[in-house]
């Protein structure tokens, strides 16, 4: 099932500076990341994130938040696994591929690279790097142990795909007669200033390597190769150097970078928002660019609003490290809730998308899933309570039964199947089919929310 599109230095509650980079307006906020994501953290088994912020297209700081151990193992310079936050990295490159000549957007990835598995399905002749960077290959995300093959016709709709990535890389390394590390420092470290991000495993790295939670060790990476949507390691200084360089631009030519920015579906009505490897959140006169990086016992979060030269970065160790999302972005952006209203709605607009047969079992999986389920009922709240009109206490006591209601699952002090009633009431039969709810009235609204405070009673 694929996963929703649908998250000052005060040592004595495991807050530290892993940068110098600290200018006073950017303090208080500091401070108040400290106050709001530290009890959430906690909350939510989370051992250690790193967060950076970013303003007028610099890094302002950086810092450690963490339980007190998890801090003296990690020291000062600690190495994350970046996970699917590769892939934003890797297709700015490729966009600087694009703006020197080597390669265009539109190129047949067939004239360079040919997957053997491919080779008889007359269809990789439609792959291009558009269609790679903005997840319309056909391809799944992983091949697994089978052949790699088409679940769909290029450019038909999206579906998530790492090895849409990996073809885009092998046929631009076959291209270039370069690797993808080599081509990674020209266009992108070094022009970013990154000096510590490293692709594929290196056992230099593991005294600062930070493993993931769940027992996901050294052992989980020591055999992992550069890859165009995973396998980076890197450090939050480093990723945040990245972000601040998008926020200026990417030293790109201003009509290529604003194309990235750019919904780039070839098919109507598309439910997903994708751009030259970003996720897109239209907001108006600006759009957010954004991407996350989960992998077993570990979750990334990063955006970059270019237009005001702002954006955030968060890595973590921990499972359920999304669950820090909404703090996070409500601390540092000063219109937050705005942004978090937006990303509601998307979610919202995307279940209203799934087809009805693979709505219930959806619903199924999400309730044994923490993060997700709370993904949804914020969504759920925004589109259908807020017209509503409840007023601020109301506000907050919603928001926050369901961050409960959240935790509690993490602790299994709720489980799934007293999350799925909750969940059932999002959904309607429609001709014998579900479908998602379009409204609730005022006495629905009540029921569902004492239903959620009720599961963490």
């Amino acid at each position: 099932m694929k996963p929703l599109i649908l998250g000052t230095a005060l040592l004595t509650l495991g807050l530290a500076a892993c940068s110098s980079l600290a200018t006073s307006p950017a303090l208080p906020q500091a401070a108040a990341l400290e106050a709001r994501l530290e009890p959430a953290r906690r909350e939510a088994h989370v051992p250690l994130i790193a967060v950076a912020y970013i303003r007028d297209g610099q890094v302002r700081w950086t810092r450690l938040l963490g339980d007190a151990d998890t801090l003296a193992a990690a020291g000062d310079s600690p190495l994350f696994n970046q996970a699917s936050l590769t892939k934003p990295a890797f297709a700015l490159m490729v966009l600087h591929q694009v703006e020197t000549g080597e390669i265009t957007l539109d190129t047949p990835l067939w004239q360079d690279w040919v997957d053997p598995d491919l080779a008889d399905d007359p269809r990789h002749r439609q792959l291009t790097p558009r269609l790679a960077l903005s997840h319309q290959t056909g391809l799944p995300n992983w091949r697994g142990r089978g052949d790699l093959a088409f679940i769909f016709d290029p450019g038909s709709r999206h579906e998530y795909s790492g090895e849409g990535f990996e073809y885009l890389r092998r046929a631009l390394e076959k291209r270039t007669g370069r690797s993808m590390a080599a081509l990674m420092e020209a266009s992108v470290l070094a022009p970013a200033g990154m000096t510590d991000t490293h692709f594929g495993w290196q056992d230099s790295l593991g005294a600062r390597f930070v493993p993931g939670d769940a027992g996901t060790g050294l052992e989980s990476v020591s055999e992992r190769t550069p890859n165009a949507a995973a396998n980076s390691f890197g450090t939050i200084d480093d990723y945040g150097r990245f972000i601040a360089w998008v926020s200026r631009g990417a030293g790109m030519d201003a009509t290529l970078f604003a194309q990235m920015q750019v919904s780039q579906a070839r098919h109507p009505d598309p439910a997903e928002q994708f751009g030259l490897g970003w996720k897109l959140l239209p907001g108006g006169d600006e759009t957010m660019l954004w991407h996350d990086g989960r992998e077993a016992g570990l979750y990334n979060f990063a955006l970059a609003l270019p237009d005001r030269r702002e954006g955030l970065v968060m890595l973590g160790k921990g499972q359920h490290g999304e669950l820090l999302v909404r703090p996070l972005v409500k601390t540092l952006l000063a219109d937050g809730d705005d942004w978090l209203a937006r990303m509601d709605r998307q979610i919202w607009n995307y279940i209203g998308s799934v087809p009805r047969e693979q709505l219930g079992p959806m619903m199924q999986f999400l309730a044994g899933q923490p993060s997700f389920t709370a993904k949804l009922l914020h969504a759920a709240h925004t589109s259908l309570l807020e017209p509503l009109a409840l007023d601020a206490t109301q506000e907050a006591a919603a928001r926050d039964a369901i961050d409960a209601l959240a935790f509690a699952m993490i602790d299994g002090r709720v489980t799934p199947e007293q999350v799925q009633p909750l969940l059932a009431m999002l959904v309607e039969d429609h001709a014998g089919q579900p479908r998602r709810i379009e409204a609730m009235s005022p006495h629905q609204a009540r029921t569902w929310l004492g239903a959620i405070a009720a599961a963490t009673d």
